[in-house]
């Protein structure tokens, strides 16, 4: 049992992983409705990692495929990958390690293996079933067109309450507004689809940024910035971002409106 604790804004998300492996490997398993991620997809700054595949939320179970550079551990470990996911079945190609000074000897017939992680979720546990498979079969996932009733996003923040008890995002975050008006000047861009919903009577509201008018690498600079400039008391001590992987997603646009600033 593995206990991985996150210190990430103001909350701490603590993830209980149970790994465990099979002890033969499994041949000849298929896979429907996969998604196949590759690199193209893909925006890396240093750790931090932006995948581009939206996928909607209504949606309980995904298999993904990870051909990617990501590192695998990212799919369970970072808060941010499809968060509203309850249970996500990764493939990856198997990757043998060998000890030092031992050479591979290549067969006739290449074996090819594969790890498949089940992951699970709950409200604070997070648990990993891994075992290997010999020959997968994979039939990818049909894209589906975005409708008029849902919306875009690569990154999204929320508030509170402003009372009873106050959200601290209130007063420790740089106000969006403000923020935003500083990015499109400092880095000479116009941004757009950002909107907006209002959740409650006491100031709750969720912001979602679609940025549909920057490329991939600089909506994932965008979200580094933003969230940086969310973090208390910034200046008064260094401050390291443990890798992530923030992931696009389709929603309902039920009473979404335009975030003006």
């Amino acid at each position: 049992m593995i206990k991985i604790v996150f210190l990430l804004f103001f909350v701490i998300y603590s993830f209980i992983s149970s790994l465990t492996m099979t002890a033969q490997p499994t041949d000849n398993q298929t896979y429907h409705d996969v998604y196949i991620i590759t690199d193209k997809q893909v925006a890396t700054i240093g750790d931090q990692y932006l995948l581009d595949l939206p996928i909607r939320e209504t949606e309980e179970k995904i298999v993904l495929f990870n051909q990617s550079a990501i590192p695998n551990e990212l799919f369970w470990s970072a808060p941010f990958c499809y968060p509203n996911q309850k249970e996500i079945t990764l493939i990856a190609p198997y990757i043998q390690v060998l000890p030092e000074g031992m050479i591979c000897v290549e067969t006739e017939e290449p074996i090819a293996q594969f790890n498949v992680f089940d992951i699970k979720r709950t409200h604070q546990e997070v648990t990993v079933d891994t075992h290997l498979i010999v020959n997968v079969n994979l039939l990818e996932m049909e894209p589906k067109e975005m409708s008029s009733t849902e919306m875009y996003y690569c990154f999204s923040e929320s508030y509170g309450s402003f009372c009873c008890p106050p959200d601290p995002k209130w007063e420790n975050a740089e106000r969006p507004s403000q923020f935003l008006k500083n990015y499109e000047t400092n880095h000479q861009l116009s941004l757009d689809n950002i909107q907006y919903r209002i959740t409650g009577k006491e100031g709750e509201h969720s912001i979602f940024y679609g940025l549909n008018a920057l490329d991939l690498q600089q909506r994932l600079a965008f979200i580094l910035e933003r969230m940086h400039s969310m973090v208390p008391n910034r200046h008064l001590k260094k401050y390291k971002r443990p890798p992530t992987l923030f992931t696009s997603t389709l929603a309902e646009n039920w009473r979404v409106e335009v975030f003006e600033y």
